[in-house]
């Protein structure tokens, strides 16, 4: 998995591609013409005697990879994502270094875990307030800016420079990346381009499918940032087109700026963003193909929605709260904005249509994780409970 130099990286997707429209069918034509022959031949002679039990297999056992897991991003819910996959790695033996803004609330005895000192910090005033006020084409310009910004700061972070400063001693054989930006690629240069997977959160959006060469087809495809319903209108496919657009042209705007980060921080012989692309083996994503339409996708580019997801544990959950869930005999919805949005950042306007809105679902009861303080000054109906 390891390459040399820049200079040699291959497309390992496009192989791939290459590969399985080849010689997958003539594989297959061969698979099944042997099992024809060996059906055949089992029919015409007489049944062997039964074999004598083989000794105990020998098979040496497959020494742990060496991992390096990388998560910069502050919310809870790239954390938990992120989480379950470098625990279960843990538990199944690799040796895994985590560099993470939060504590795992597991702790194998081979995951080895340091938290790094800043986080993108997407959940302060300042950006939340730029955020809520600004346009799809325009949060689409400001994530990119935020991101850019947080890079500087996470790569300068102490615990960054002591992970670089190690890679003159250390060696990974596996680096996996919360990809929000392509400034962390540069991790693979740093330690000798071992494999790179990069993981997101999200379902798969625009910024995954260029990683991984993937062809975006907005005609049938909404973008991430507007996801209409399937099938579109013709307004919304052109107004999905122009997304795409916007995006790649917010990327290219950028482009120069990664490529000064990744020298700046990775060393002046590190070779440009779209090299360092080249050494992404596999994306995972979190999408459930069941749940969106169907789109193309590469061998390397891999959904695995709700990989984090556990058995629920009732013992948690008050008991007061239980039973209100419990005799809910019309059931209940559970409306969550996750953990950077709070209450107090959403305008009084719509927080009021919220309150309207959840009313009128009555008799149907309404579980709403916003802090009650913030909906203090909007009374919300009987059938609503605020947690």
């Amino acid at each position: 998995m390891k390459h040399a130099s820049p200079a040699r990286a291959v497309a390992p997707k496009n192989v791939a591609v290459l590969v399985a429209t080849l010689f997958l069918p003539l594989l297959l034509m061969q698979c099944i013409s042997s099992a024809a022959s060996e059906v055949k031949s089992t029919a015409a002679a007489p049944a062997p005697a039964p074999a004598a039990a083989p000794a105990a297999a020998a098979t040496p056992a497959r020494e742990p990879l060496r991992i390096l897991s990388i998560m910069t991003v502050g919310t809870m819910s790239h954390h938990i994502w992120m989480s379950a996959l470098t625990v279960e790695l843990a538990k199944r033996g690799h040796l895994v270094t985590s560099i993470d803004i939060h504590k795992h609330g597991e702790n194998p005895p081979t995951l080895n875990t340091t938290i790094i000192e800043t986080a993108f910090k997407l959940a302060n005033p300042e950006h939340m307030k730029r955020w809520l006020a600004a346009t799809v084409v325009q949060q689409i310009s400001l994530l990119q800016e935020i991101v850019e910004k947080e890079c500087i700061r996470d790569l300068g972070a102490p615990a960054m420079q002591r992970l670089l400063d190690s890679a003159f001693e250390s060696t990974y054989d596996l680096i996996i990346i919360d990809y929000m930006s392509d400034c962390m690629l540069g991790f693979a240069h740093r330690f000798n381009y071992p494999g790179m997977i990069a993981v997101s959160p999200f379902p798969i959006s625009p910024w995954i499918d260029d990683l991984m060469y993937n062809p975006q087809v907005p005609s049938i495809l909404a973008h991430t940032m507007q996801p209409f319903p399937h099938p579109m209108n013709l307004w919304q496919r052109a107004w999905t087109l122009y997304l795409h657009a916007h995006s790649k042209l917010v990327v290219w705007w950028w482009r120069p700026v990664q490529d000064s980060l990744i020298k700046r921080f990775f060393g002046e012989d590190a070779p440009s963003v779209e090299q360092l692309r080249q050494h992404v083996h596999v994306a995972l994503v979190n999408e459930n193909p069941i749940l969106e339409a169907a789109r193309p996708l590469p061998p390397s580019l891999i959904p695995v929605g709700g990989m984090h997801v556990k058995p629920a544990d009732l013992g948690r959950i008050p008991s007061d709260l239980r039973k209100w869930m419990d005799d809910a005999k019309d059931g209940f919805i559970f409306v969550s904005f996750g953990s950077i949005m709070k209450g107090k950042f959403i305008d009084p306007v719509k927080k009021r249509a919220l309150v309207d809105s959840f009313a009128a679902l009555a008799p149907v009861r309404v579980l709403w994780k916003i802090e009650p303080d913030s909906v203090a000054a909007e009374p919300v109906a009987a059938n609503v409970r605020v947690e």
